[in-house]
């Protein structure tokens, strides 16, 4: 029994060093993160009210991957906020810290000022803000790892927005995913046409030409799709392209996601692409 769990483990050792390994098996290198939570409940002159809440996983790596999350989910911070960028930031503690100040700030000014705008109006009016943000890992190799952020901002009587974002970074340098790390460049038509497929999915169009009416889109071949401006992201079942509101077209008027099965990307990888996805 001994000596068979001895060669047992010695050809897992030899997989592993081929990285031949299933991802399950091999892609157990995980980052420490360190969880950063703010609750903040205020009423403001008396029938008013706000409410700041974020929890966030952030890595501790104390490296270039740690500086490239704090700035990515700080400029998504920023942007749902529609304030500018002040970082960076000696700890995530202080990001936060920094925007609940902003945003109790800002908005108790927001509501004194309409207050008494509206003062001589009849009738009662209730104001609430609210802003909540959370960031999390969603997928993770020994090469990669994949963060999602949600923001949702509710200004006043008005709806509220809601953002969704995703990025990938690499854990060697802390570098934002490309397609150029995962596709061969003869193979990137290929790819222009499976986003397209994805895109059509989403939107739950029959065939590439539904999907081009769609989005008013004229004269362009599948294999020449526009692909998103943003970066893919990285999940476990499969490469997701976001598009924002107004990409490709201006028909576009919501967030929109490509789903790119993994499955489909067999002749598309970059040597060392399959393996950095955990795949």
């Amino acid at each position: 029994m001994k000596k068979f769990a001895k060669y047992t483990l010695l050809f897992f050792a030899m997989l592993w060093a081929n990285g031949s390994l299933p991802a399950e098996v091999w892609a157990q290198d995980t980052l420490t993160l360190h969880h950063v939570q703010r609750n903040v409940e205020e009423r403001v002159k008396e029938f008013h009210a706000l409410a700041f809440r974020v929890d966030m996983q952030m890595p501790v790596s104390g490296d270039a991957l740690q500086d490239s999350v704090d700035a990515w989910v700080e400029s998504l911070m920023a942007a749902s906020l529609q304030m500018a960028p002040s970082g960076p930031y000696a700890s995530c503690e202080d990001m936060a810290t920094h925007y609940e100040h902003a945003f109790v700030e800002g908005v108790t000014a927001e509501i004194k000022n309409i207050v008494k705008k509206r003062r001589k109006e009849k009738g009662d009016f209730r104001l609430t803000y609210t802003y909540d943000y959370t960031v999390r890992p969603v997928y993770e190799t020994r090469g990669i790892i994949t963060f999602e952020a949600e923001a949702y901002v509710g200004y006043g009587e008005g709806e509220g927005k809601h953002l969704r974002r995703m990025a990938t970074f690499r854990k060697t340098d802390g570098g934002l995913l490309q397609w150029s790390d995962l596709v061969q460049p003869r193979r990137m038509s290929s790819l222009h046409g499976l986003v397209a497929d994805g895109l059509q999915s989403f939107f739950g169009m029959a065939n590439y030409a539904s999907l081009c009416d769609r989005l008013q889109l004229t004269g362009v071949k599948r294999n020449r799709f526009p692909l998103p401006k943003t970066a893919p992201a990285l999940k476990a079942d499969g490469i997701y392209a976001f598009y924002e509101v107004g990409c490709p077209t201006a028909a576009v008027t919501a967030d929109a996601w490509a789903i790119v099965p993994y499955a489909a990307m067999t002749k598309l990888w970059k040597p060392g692409a399959r393996k950095l996805c955990g795949k």
